[in-house]
């Protein structure tokens, strides 16, 4: 269960650092009674899948707007493609189509093209592959994009090119869009005339300033929500980490006879005792038990364990010399010989 809330309040802080600029809260912590532990627990659930659903959600807003954008760069750019072939050969661009429906054209016959986009440094490679595979029968169009694009899923900007790829048969056409997959480019539908190229662009470019606005609304809600989990995350973490640091102890004990009740055995310094005894009234108190806790002494002949009571100031200086070896039950502590010494 508390290994659950860890893993959930790692995932909150986790969203927290990512580049999403909330600050944790570190005041001073008071934790609270194991009584809130359920609370905690579906408080943190809650809180873990609003943080999930959140980053989904943004995910895929920052996909949908990625492919708007490389579809706005495709018509943009071939539309510059198209242009120049067209005034090349006397064209009137506002009517013309790219592809001529005239059968009689031997030259160019039915040539057919595909658009997209791909990653800058897998070009070289792409247009070989193209090349190999129709045999020099591709007529390849490219541009690159001046401005780097964001991964949606990594966060991470990739320089990307446009490009056309001209072709002859659907066999070949065929083969073309097996080696986009290959290299993980992204084809997009452009259309042949500059009518309809115009009307579509117009489209997603509407598109792409109602998905802005919704993108920084998602965002703005998103920090919100992160912010208030910053907060509140010290405040969990410390918690839970006290609560494993309990049932770890609670692990070491022994169930009785009647299972009603834990025995534990342990080492106390004796100037302690009192200490011990109340600390365990205080806690039988607090729980609320019927049946108070209590601490029996038990006479052995086992050496006891070395312990070296410390401060503030000599801390440092013990866990010095206990790094070479710790000293014998009533040894002299070499800490003394030490600091007399300084």
């Amino acid at each position: 269960m508390t290994d659950g809330m860890s893993a959930e309040i790692r995932t909150g802080q986790g969203e927290c650092i990512s580049g999403w600029s909330c600050k944790v809260n570190k005041r001073k912590i008071y934790t609270g009674a194991l009584l809130f532990v359920k609370r905690i627990q579906a408080h943190l659930e809650k809180t873990e899948g609003d943080i999930k659903e959140l980053s989904e959600n943004a995910v895929n807003l920052k996909s949908t707007f990625l492919e708007l954008t490389e579809l706005k760069h495709v018509l943009e750019k071939t539309q510059v493609f198209f242009n120049e072939q067209d005034e090349a050969n006397g064209m009137d661009t506002g009517h013309k189509a790219l592809i001529p429906e005239d059968h009689n054209v031997s030259i160019r016959g039915r040539l057919g093209f595909v658009a997209g986009v791909i990653n800058r440094e897998r070009v070289p490679a792409f247009e070989r592959m193209l090349w190999r595979i129709s045999r020099g029968n591709v007529f390849l169009r490219q541009s690159e994009l001046e401005k780097p694009l964001e991964d949606p899923a990594t966060g991470i900007e990739h320089y990307k090119t446009v490009f056309v790829a001209f072709f002859q048969g659907e066999q070949l056409k065929t083969r073309i869009k097996k080696v986009c997959a290959g290299f993980h480019a992204g084809l997009y539908p452009c259309p042949s005339t500059l009518v309809e190229r115009n009307d579509m662009l117009k489209g997603v470019r509407t598109r792409l300033e109602d998905l802005t606005l919704v993108l920084n609304q998602t965002k703005d809600h998103r920090q919100r929500v992160l912010v208030s989990v910053a907060k509140e995350l010290q405040n969990w973490s410390v918690m839970v980490s006290k609560m494993k640091a309990i049932y770890h102890t609670l692990n070491l004990f022994n169930m009785d006879v009647t299972k009603k009740c834990l025995i534990g055995e342990c080492w106390v310094p004796c100037n302690d005792i009192a200490v011990v005894q109340k600390a365990l009234a205080d806690g039988s108190t607090a729980s609320g038990s019927s049946i108070p806790s209590f601490l029996n002494v038990i006479n052995t002949n086992e050496d006891p364990p070395t312990f070296n009571r410390t401060n503030k100031f000599t801390r440092g200086f013990q866990n010095l010399i206990d790094a070479y070896g710790i000293a014998s039950y009533r040894e002299a502590n070499p800490v003394i010989s030490e600091l007399s010494e300084k």
